[in-house]
């Protein structure tokens, strides 16, 4: 049988799918009776022979196809027995973990550490599930080697599913071959797609227990510094339905990573010049809050004595707080937790309606 008989294998010129060789077709075609279930986990496929037949190829392409799809891990020879599909093919247990940074860099925030270890024990809370991750692709500062592993994979069938984390949104909008065939799910925003989700933690319910926390404590002169990107949502309604004053250049955002234009806002808030200072602070980003707490004394003020101090924090506390202050947050675990089960399509509640949205709720710490 001839290998390119359109007929056959209803291949045309115009095809969308175009296959450099008689190899790549053929692993193309089988890996797709793998993810479809023609050959379930667990089954023998045909043997060489009655594959061969089958596409008109020679022994030697056969052989490339099979390894290629060992090396894939999506099947498995076992001598005269034959060759199996692996009882954990990729495409059932891979999920892919976009990151816009990466570990070391200044840009890498405590929620990306936290989510990134959270992940690397996944498999202790979901058997047989493996987090792959891939770092650097943020929007405008994509590292290429980086985004065409990711593509390779979705092309190869090898991921379960993506979770993106915050500045990855706009890979969920390519349209390389295999996105639209698996599961998204989009961390902190809303985005409409084929097969997307998306989680966030209650951003309105962590500003309002932090500023309930301040106000508990008798504060009542508020500045909030925010990572630019983030929280965007708080505004001066947030503190007036809290009882509680402001003015209007104490909301600030800074943007991430940025400790020497941190420094500079902290000195003009609490500094000897201030006509009016704080007596709360709120930070919603852990590194910055923690960075605070630790530069106030600098600039003579004591943190919960001069100005009360409450600050973001992520749990499970991987990253251990430099400085023991009050935290408002949500648990980085549960949210993992909840974007495995979307991918795995084991929800325990909630629906399951393309399009939904899963909140995490806040959680707050002395």
């Amino acid at each position: 049988m001839n290998f390119w008989n359109t007929k056959k294998y209803n291949i045309a010129p115009q095809a969308s799918t175009f296959f450099p060789t008689q190899s790549d077709y053929v692993e193309h075609e089988i890996r797709k009776r793998i993810v479809s279930g023609k050959y379930r986990p667990g089954n023998r496929i045909p043997t060489y022979c009655a594959l061969e037949k089958e596409f008109g190829v020679s022994r030697g392409v056969m052989q490339i196809a099979i390894g290629r799809l060992k090396d894939g891990g999506f099947i498995s020879s076992h001598g005269r027995r034959g060759t199996f599909v692996k009882a954990n093919t990729p495409n059932r247990t891979n999920i892919g973990i976009l990151f816009s940074s990466s570990r070391g860099s200044k840009l890498w925030s405590a929620f990306d550490e936290t989510f990134m270890r959270a992940a690397e024990s996944l498999s202790a809370h979901i058997p047989n599930i493996s987090p792959v991750f891939y770092e650097n692709l943020a929007y405008g500062n994509t590292d290429i080697d980086s985004a065409e592993r990711l593509f390779s994979d979705l092309a190869g069938e090898r991921l379960a599913g993506i979770i993106a984390t915050p500045e990855c949104e706009w890979l969920l909008s390519s349209d390389k071959a295999g996105l639209d065939k698996i599961t998204k799910v989009l961390l902190f925003k809303k985005f409409h797609g084929p097969g997307l989700y998306s989680i966030s933690g209650d951003g309105d319910e962590i500003i309002n227990k932090a500023l309930c926390c301040l106000r508990n404590k008798h504060r009542s002169r508020i500045a909030v510094i925010r990572p630019e990107g983030a929280y965007s949502c708080i505004d001066k309604s947030h503190l007036e339905n809290n009882g509680l004053s402001y003015e209007p250049d104490w909301m600030i955002a800074v943007g991430r990573g940025d400790f020497s234009a941190l420094k500079s806002i902290l000195r003009l808030l609490f500094g000897t010049n201030s006509k009016i200072r704080p007596d709360g602070l709120l930070v919603l980003d852990d590194f910055m809050g923690d960075f605070a707490v630790n530069f106030l004394p600098s600039i003579n003020i004591r943190a919960g004595a001069d100005a009360e101090v409450v600050i973001h924090g992520n749990w499970p506390e991987y990253v251990t707080p430099a400085v023991s202050v009050p935290r408002v947050g949500f648990d980085v675990g549960k949210m993992l937790l909840k974007a495995a089960e979307i991918i795995t399509g084991n929800v325990k509640d909630g629906s399951m309606a393309e399009g939904a949205h899963f909140s995490i709720p806040a959680e707050f710490r002395e």
